[in-house]
């Protein structure tokens, strides 16, 4: 997070809520809390986070932590004294004035836990909060706070659609919450904190296994070194990783210690860096100690029941229901605790459900040794969702009551079949912003989620630097001319026999290939329309049918889909709708390479 500790104030001040400890920068030179007002022509005040340095005594240990990029451009810079910045805010314009603030290292700290608890069920459940040196802060970093989020994305990016999908989704996210963020993906923990830190680019991903290349031009202090250790490097003159590599291992470990070795091989990979995950508070617990450690089921239900009670109870007061519930076993000689846990479709607090799912777990569980303790807890939490009672008897009130129970019932339904498959095996289709189709949706389970998977696209992004965009691919479509590829056949008056509207239920095939299969295909001579087509033979699943030579009656297009990856760049291509011989209608598109070729692809058809 670039500058958290002023993305941290600055969402405050767009929430509107108060700000202590500012004081007003042309009226008090010793910056003591105050109020700083506000900018005439109503633009953001620039904001100065300042601390005192203990190395330096009283008055004059006060310097700047963090500056707004509007205090920055005014020449504030961390480390310099705050009297200075305080002068040179005043000197900016007595009337626009500043907020200069105390730095609060736990309140920073509370609004990075909050955003890893949304990254947990946005993008992956494991995320983790930057390690922090023992003392002082990394070699390179201004000041010593946490100001990364790790997240673990291993095996997940297919659920996205690829990991510069993820990139994307997670920059969509951030957007949501007004964040700037350096992105990173790469082989390892250390290697995405180097690159958000000291790489050249904004948003990086690394392909598995071609991280070395980059990681060594990397300056030393990106390993998460000492600053002393960075000093003595920069004597002997080693500024990137690759220099330390080629030096002798031993005589490093010698002469700077084996920590410098440590960071080194955990930022390649070599040996493991154990990360402390994130841990989101539970909304609600309730334990029970056993008089006698057993393994009775009869009786561990029972105690299971009463706490379902206790915190069903407890939700339902606050318009509160779980969405993820897990019961922790403590066991007896030592043995590690043991867990079950069940995730909802929709919140609830009806505690005979809730009993119904831990006990159904409960079934065929066998215990390693007694249990003595049992605790209860709701790691996932969202409002209850009020439904009105009809107040009269008729078809309008037993209509709502009859839609209310059907969706309860489905809810029931999915969190009973996931309690038995698995999460995994129960899933939803979210709607994606990518404009290829093959990735425009993604399958998200359905049972322990925050919130309801229609809510979770956000708006089509305009199109920016790694954004992606949907357009005509010719201009003359919307001046009554049909495009160059269109047949003789549909150039009529009817201009929307060939382009079709957005609500005409044949835009999109009804049944989309998995793998787009590659096509010959025959052009006229004469105007370039379609004439022929056939599946390449080594496509395999196009059946015997489909590889005979067919004849094209009509043809619609193009349209033009494009979009830009993080590693492939931009791609472009032009779909048509094809009416073949044997009255098949297919979905293929003319996929542009370098050097004006391109290659034809049937990506689905719609019948």
């Amino acid at each position: 997070m670039v500058d958290w500790p002023i993305q941290r104030r600055q969402g405050q001040h767009r929430n509107r809520q108060d700000d202590a400890g500012s004081v007003d920068a042309g009226s008090r030179a010793d910056a003591g809390p105050g109020d700083v007002g506000t900018r005439g022509d109503g633009s953001p005040e620039p904001i100065v986070v300042w601390d005192e340095d203990l190395r330096g005594g009283q008055q004059g240990g006060r310097r700047v932590v963090a500056a707004c990029p509007q205090a920055q451009r005014l020449g504030i810079r961390p480390f310099l004294p705050l009297h200075e910045a305080v002068e040179m805010l005043a000197r900016s314009g007595g009337a626009s004035g500043g907020r200069i603030e105390r730095h609060d290292p736990a309140a920073d700290s509370r609004g990075l836990g909050e955003l890893a608890d949304e990254l947990l069920t946005e993008i992956s459940p494991l995320v983790a909060i930057e390690p922090l040196p023992v003392r002082g802060s990394w070699a390179g970093v201004s000041r010593r706070g946490a100001e990364s989020l790790l997240v673990d994305i291993t095996g997940i990016g297919d659920w996205f659609g690829g990991e510069d999908e993820v990139l994307s989704v997670t920059r969509r996210w951030l957007d949501r919450f007004g964040l700037t963020a350096r992105l990173a993906i790469a082989d390892t923990a250390g290697a995405a904190w180097a690159l958000t830190r000291f790489g050249e680019l904004a948003i990086t991903l690394i392909p598995p296994g071609e991280g070395d290349a980059v990681i060594d031009r990397l300056p030393v202090r990106s390993l998460r070194i000492d600053r002393e250790v960075a000093r003595q490097l920069d004597r002997l003159g080693i500024e990137t990783i690759g220099d330390l590599k080629s030096l002798p291992r031993g005589g490093l470990a010698t002469r700077l210690g084996p920590e410098l070795i440590r960071r080194l091989d955990q930022v390649h990979g070599v040996c493991l860096e154990p990360l402390s995950m994130h841990h989101t508070e539970p909304e609600d617990v309730a334990r029970c100690e056993l008089e006698y450690p057993t393994t009775d089921r009869e009786i561990l239900c029972h105690r299971i029941g009463l706490l379902v009670d206790e915190v069903a109870v407890r939700l339902a007061a606050r318009s509160r229901g779980a969405l993820r519930l897990a019961c922790r076993f403590e066991l007896l000689e030592g043995r590690p605790p043991e867990r079950i846990e069940v995730g909802l479709f929709a919140p609830t607090a009806d505690g005979e459900h809730l009993r119904r799912l831990l006990l159904t777990l409960l079934e065929n569980r066998v215990f390693r040794s007694m249990v003595q303790r049992i605790e209860l807890a709701v790691d996932l939490g969202g409002p209850l969702r009020e439904h009105q009672v009809g107040l009269f008897d008729g078809p309008a009130g037993a209509m709502g009551q009859n839609e209310t129970a059907g969706r309860r019932a489905l809810a029931r339904m999915i969190e009973t079949v996931a309690l038995r498959l698995g999460d995994d095996a129960v899933l939803g289709v979210e709607l994606t912003d990518h404009p290829r189709p093959e990735s425009a949706y993604r399958l998200r389970p359905l049972a322990g989620r925050t919130r309801p998977l229609a809510t979770a696209r956000s708006p089509a992004p305009a199109r920016s630097a790694g954004g992606t965009t949907r357009r005509p691919a010719k201009e003359g479509a919307s001046k009554g001319r049909p495009p160059k590829h269109l047949p003789p056949q549909h150039t009529g008056r009817d201009s929307a026999a060939w382009g079709p509207l957005p609500s005409d239920p044949l835009r999109r095939p009804l049944t989309l290939l998995r793998e787009p299969q590659r096509l010959w295909v025959e052009l006229s001579e004469r105007d370039g329309v379609l004439t022929r087509i056939r599946l390449e033979p080594a496509s395999g699943n196009g059946g015997g049918r489909a590889q005979r030579v067919q004849r094209v009656l009509r043809c619609w297009g193009p349209e033009r889909i494009e979009s830009r990856g993080a590693i492939q760049g931009w791609e472009r291509r032009d779909y048509y709708r094809v009416e073949v011989e044997d009255g098949s209608w297919w979905w293929l598109y003319r996929h542009s390479l370098a050097g004006g070729k391109s290659n034809w692809c049937l990506h689905g058809r719609f019948g």
